[in-house]
């Protein structure tokens, strides 16, 4: 497997992880100001998705990227775990 299919696969479990965290963090913790940032998603893409129709055939094309507080701490912790402790 090649080293940026590595990475790709890295960063993405990070990412993954990171969101998963924060979700099951914003579960636990109560309402507050906490709460709050780690509640707060940025997300941006294709929104509406474009849409290709020819008649026989629709196609849809679309993408859309949501980053939290701890999924960008998960992607520095799988950049760093790839980085430094190879």
């Amino acid at each position: 497997m090649s080293k940026t299919v590595q990475w790709m696969m890295l960063l993405a479990l990070g990412g993954l992880a990171g969101f998963f965290i924060g979700e099951l963090m914003v579960m636990v913790v109560p309402d507050g100001l906490i709460r709050d940032v780690l509640d707060k998603t940025i997300s941006f893409g294709l929104t509406p998705p474009g849409t290709l129709d020819l008649k026989f055939l629709s196609l849809v094309f679309g993408f859309q990227l949501k980053l939290t507080l701890m999924g960008l701490f998960g992607l520095g912790l799988a950049f760093y775990m790839g980085k430094y402790l190879r």
